[in-house]
């Protein structure tokens, strides 16, 4: 009897890890102004899970919560790309904003600014009508 139900028990799990949900990763890559700091370009890559893997794909259905990641200062985002492909499958919006990316004079200032700045944004395009992440951005 114990083998039985340990038998039937592999096999659930085995069926629950196969139809587990993971989503494809969209990507697009935005540059918002920051009025508030003379104009200042922001520009981010952002991956989003998709409804099919690709650039600028229609977004998958549902709220998602939204990370906003910060290269080194000796390195661009693209050293952590590894990241995003386990958070976004997981229903995670990851944000690598690429300013500061100067090897020689980063201001980590400004680059936290980017941060303050890209959090708010995401949140007001999760509320705006016409945003291509209007109610897609959890709470």
């Amino acid at each position: 009897m114990k083998k039985v139900l340990f038998f039937l028990t592999a096999i659930l799990f085995f069926i629950s890890v196969q139809t587990f949900s993971q989503y494809p990763v969209g990507h697009q890559t935005i540059s918002y102004i920051d009025s508030s700091r003379n104009n200042r370009n922001v520009t981010t890559e952002i991956y989003y899970p998709a409804t099919t893997t690709g650039e600028t794909t229609p977004i998958a259905s549902g709220q998602f919560p939204v990370i906003v990641f910060g290269h080194g200062f000796a390195m661009t985002y693209e050293a952590y790309l590894y990241f995003k492909d386990t958070m976004v499958t997981n229903g995670y919006i990851v944000i690598f904003p690429t300013t500061e990316s100067s090897w020689t004079s980063p201001s980590h200032a400004n680059f936290g600014l980017d941060f303050a700045f890209l959090v708010n944004k995401m949140k007001m395009e999760g509320a705006k009508a016409t945003s291509f992440f209007n109610g897609h951005i959890a709470p």
